[in-house]
């Protein structure tokens, strides 16, 4: 269950060279603002997020086509917002209609992600080297909400098979997060009409955007292993032999649904060509 975290006030708010109102968190994080507020009813406060700045200005471009945008209206008495049913990617936020002059008093950044628990810590001498640890963590939290995403910030924030591989189970309690959405993979993978692992779990693919992706067959030999690389890495750090058996006929499956498909040098054959 995704919920709520921690909080981060701005660390600075200021006006940009285009007039708008700017406020940096110091820190990458997936949620939303809370934001409070008392103006005229029906008056209207329009907030924008985004990960960066772009000639110092809210930088939107890496959006794509996601809003990335909330709109307040005003009741006329005292307001306090927060968009629980949605979840932005986000450091920098532009916010424009607010009345009177804001203040670091008057909004905070809610942090959100699944219920994982922090197990691993690491630091060293190297500040450097910390930072990177920093924004692993950081990243994990802000791509694990609910299902394993690649990106929360953009216009597509799916569970891709792949980007999991990259995970392990060092700074995060994930046994119960990734072995229900090992679960989703067999169901989604079963219910395939070509038997093979989805691009993205749970699988959209009637959405124009991943309706191009849809190709039942891995590129390489390589890609094989991406069925099994997360139910190893969960036995490696858990050691629950009752959940491995659990996911062993989803490995199976992602195999026997491969190896037709397969040419002589181990590469995928195109659908034309089955």
């Amino acid at each position: 269950m995704t919920t709520r975290q921690e909080t981060l006030r701005p660390v600075k708010i200021w006006t940009s060279p285009a007039g708008k109102t700017l406020v940096d968190f110091g820190q990458n994080l997936v949620g939303w603002i809370r934001l409070r507020a008392t103006g005229h009813p029906g008056g209207q406060i329009v907030l924008r997020h985004a990960e960066v700045l772009e000639h110092d200005e809210l930088g939107t471009r890496p959006l794509r086509a996601a809003k990335a945008t909330d709109t307040v209206i005003l009741s006329g008495g005292d307001d306090i917002f927060e968009p629980t049913l949605t979840v932005q990617g986000f450091r920098y936020a532009e916010i424009t209609g607010y009345p009177g002059e804001i203040s670091a008093d008057d909004l905070v950044a809610v942090v959100v992600h699944s219920a994982i628990e922090r197990t691993g810590w690491f630091e060293c001498s190297d500040p450097r080297v910390n930072q990177l640890v920093s924004n692993s963590v950081w990243g994990q939290k802000g791509n694990f909400l609910d299902v394993p995403t690649d990106c929360p910030q953009r216009d597509e924030r799916l569970g891709w098979t792949g980007d999991i591989a990259a995970y392990a189970a060092y700074q995060f309690d994930v046994a119960d997060f990734l072995h229900k959405w090992l679960l989703d993979l067999h169901a989604e993978t079963e219910h395939n009409p070509d038997r093979y692992v989805p691009y993205v779990v749970p699988d959209p693919s009637s959405t124009p955007l991943l309706r191009r992706l849809r190709e039942p067959f891995p590129r390489t030999l390589r890609d094989l292993g991406r069925r099994r690389l997360v139910p190893q890495a969960l036995w490696w750090a858990y050691g629950d032999q009752d959940r491995l058996a659990a996911h062993y006929p989803g490995m199976v499956l992602h195999l026997e649904s491969v190896e037709p498909r397969l040419s002589d040098t181990g590469l995928g054959r195109r659908p034309s060509a089955r």
